[in-house]
């Protein structure tokens, strides 16, 4: 159950990100108005009835229920949609479509035990019907507020109305400190709101006009508080996101970062299906319980004994070279000739477990550790005899594991690139790209943490012409992500000790009929 909050955001963002059909100017932080200042999670969606009407807002909903099943908010809204004997897109409209705040308070208890309410505003009919079906259920009264039950008493529901419309409250009876806190201000702002605190600023400013936010108050692993705000806009033809993160851990780490140019950046995304550029904070995202592909993708280089020499920049780059493929990763190199030593041993233990299976002699293993000579001149391991040579013949011309290492500077200096790929071009791409940046001299611009741009559906077109073909049970996520055009991303050091993001999603024109 510890896991729902984080499956309802997850599900909340591919939602956003799916269901874009027409520009929605919208002020959901104003939402923020009607819940506590201490409520530790906070999602607010203007006009959900137009998300889920957007391309792609069939699929994502079922998705949604899917991944809420069986949560205490699902059964909460099922049976209220039960009891008034509606069902499919018209119980959504009905319910949520208008304004829907979801608000959370975190216990010591763990997430069963937090109280939480959801507020939606609904139409006048929509309210008289509540009332109406569930007038003989048990009651009570609270604030002056009458109190209805749902489900046997599990859940309580009020309602009330005014000139700006009608306000359902909805939430756990077992655990209704939240819910009757905010009866007495409901269908208005909260006297000590999270809008009017210092954090209302922030909210505002992720994503100016947002028809969505997401609120999350955390604790890092060492104990401390992280704040972190997303925000939503519907544009034309995608949905432009903002995000905000701020904790001490934030302002100690980040102002290690220096600014850099884009350079690096722009030369390998123009055509590639994924390509990223990273600054890594040590420890950063580790405590806010995330990763950089550095380690997601790398995990051998975990415990590599020459990361001591890796310096904090990495790119990554998949994509096609002509008629061959591309995927490499390249990572800054503090003192190139000693992590060529390392990197040199590292490479040739992977190159002898693709081997193994082989029958790879004693004497050819000790061949593919180059220990260091000559790291200027591209390494490469034949794998076109191996098992993962013959699944990549459909991508690779001449599948092969290669890595060379770019040293920078004046002669003798030690600083560079270790470059890492499959592919015999790889290698070379990569590296004209690392080189690009270098001859450029292009000024610094930001103290970037991230740059990034995927391409899903141009991918897996690309992966069927080769052949490849996802298991049906993708089928849901394939499809999503073949909808989608492009993504892209950048994040950066902000003022005061804060992480500032932008995204930017943008799909294809919907197919007929789809």
């Amino acid at each position: 159950m510890r896991t729902y909050p984080l499956r309802l955001l997850l599900t909340a963002a591919m939602w956003l990100c799916c269901c874009a059909g027409r520009v929605w100017a919208g002020d959901a932080a104003s939402g923020a108005g009607l819940v506590p200042s201490d409520v530790d999670l906070l999602v607010v969606v203007d006009d959900g009835a137009g998300w889920r009407s957007g391309p792609g807002g069939r699929w994502m909903l079922e998705a949604f229920r899917g991944a809420t099943a069986e949560s205490e908010m699902d059964i909460a809204w099922r049976g209220l949609a039960a009891a008034l004997r509606l069902d499919g897109d018209r119980a959504f409209d009905e319910l949520l479509g208008r304004r829907v705040v979801f608000a959370r308070r975190s216990t010591d208890e763990g997430d069963r035990a937090s109280p939480w309410v959801v507020v939606s505003i609904v139409s006048d009919r929509t309210e008289a019907l509540i009332r109406e079906r569930l007038r003989a259920s048990p009651r009570r009264v609270a604030g002056g507020v009458s109190v209805l039950s749902l489900e046997d008493g599990r859940f309580w529901l009020a309602t009330s109305s005014s000139r700006s419309g009608a306000t359902v409250m909805l939430g756990p009876s077992a655990a209704s400190g939240l819910f009757d806190e905010m009866l007495g201000t409901i269908g208005r702002n909260a006297p000590r709101s999270l809008l009017g605190s210092k954090l209302g600023d922030d909210l505002r400013a992720v994503q100016p006009g947002a028809s969505a936010i997401v609120f999350l108050r955390r604790r890092d692993a060492e104990g401390r508080l992280v704040l972190t705000g997303v925000g939503a806009k519907r544009v034309a033809d995608g949905v432009e996101v903002g995000l905000l993160a701020r904790s001490q851990l934030i302002a100690e780490r980040v102002g290690r970062v220096g600014h850099t140019s884009r350079a690096l950046f722009d030369a390998i995304a123009p055509s590639a299906y994924f390509a990223a550029v990273e600054w890594d904070v040590p420890g950063l995202l580790g405590a806010l319980g995330l990763e950089w592909p550095t380690a997601a993708l790398f995990p051998a280089l975990a415990n590599f004994e020459g990361k001591e020499w890796i310096g904090p920049r990495s790119a990554y780059v998949v994509g096609r070279n002509g008629e061959d493929g591309v995927a490499a990763a390249a990572f800054q190199s503090k003192d190139t000739p000693r992590l060529a030593v390392a990197g040199d041993r590292l490479m040739g233990s992977i190159a002898q477990m693709m081997w193994e299976p082989r029958g790879l002699g004693e004497a050819d293993a000790v061949m593919m550790d180059f220990g260091g000579r000559f790291p200027d001149a591209r390494r490469e391991v034949d794998l076109s005899r191996t098992r993962l040579g013959g699944a990549s013949r459909a991508w690779f011309r001449n599948p092969a594991l290669a890595w060379a290492y770019h040293a920078e500077g004046d002669e003798g200096g030690s600083g560079g690139w270790w470059i890492v790929g499959v592919g015999a071009r790889s290698v070379h791409v990569l590296g004209d790209a690392v080189a690009s940046e270098r001859d450029a001299g292009e000024a610094p611009t930001a103290p970037w943490l991230s740059l990034g741009i995927a391409r899903p559906a141009a991918l897996f077109s690309a992966l069927r012409e080769g052949g490849f073909e996802a298991p049906a049970v993708l089928s849901p996520l394939t499809t999503a992500c073949e909808m989608v055009d492009s993504f892209t991303w950048s994040l950066r050091r902000g003022d005061g000790g804060s992480i500032r993001g932008d995204a930017s999603i943008r799909l294809l024109p919907m197919a007929e009929g789809r």
